[in-house]
């Protein structure tokens, strides 16, 4: 009988010492940050949020913000709401967006791009105006989605 007690000493060691590393080495890897996600994906975002502009489509607008998103322009504080306002006022009957210059950096939740914005409008008497401004952009991953949640805006002088 003392032989067989023996044995199952001898047995259950290994498991202990082959189950101990083993869940060490799974909690350490469940700690361990997600790898970043793309840059391209945070500029489809910009890109987007400024075609939603462009083409005045509020509600896919909001789609593409967090809900406390804000823009903060020459010292004015602007959420989604004020700028729909500010669109639906304006005697802007086309607008295009391009972006130079972007620089983009991204972890696993959240994201930031600087870049040039350079807009060119046509009012509804036909003239036209450009202007650039000089902008960067914070984002913050929502789900498995990104999110714009900042936009800090300066006209370029």
């Amino acid at each position: 009988m003392e032989a067989a007690v023996d044995n199952s000493k001898i047995s259950i060691t290994p498991m202990k010492a082959t189950f101990i590393p083993l869940a060490l080495a799974g909690a350490l890897s469940a700690c361990q940050p997600s790898s970043p996600d793309s840059p391209e994906k945070l500029k489809a975002v910009i890109v987007s949020y400024f075609d939603c502009v462009s083409r005045k489509d509020f509600a896919r607008m909001k789609t593409l913000t967090t809900p406390d998103f804000l823009i903060f322009e020459n010292g004015k504080v602007i959420n989604n709401d004020g700028l729909i306002d500010i669109i639906k006022g304006s005697p802007i009957t086309k607008a295009t967006y391009s972006f130079d210059d972007v620089r983009i950096n991204v972890d696993s939740n959240s994201g930031s791009m600087i870049y040039l914005n350079h807009g060119e409008f046509v009012k509804n008497d036909a003239s036209t105006i450009t202007r650039d401004w000089l902008e960067s952009a914070i984002f913050k991953k929502v789900g498995t989605e990104w999110k714009l949640y900042l936009v800090h805006s300066t006209v370029k002088k």
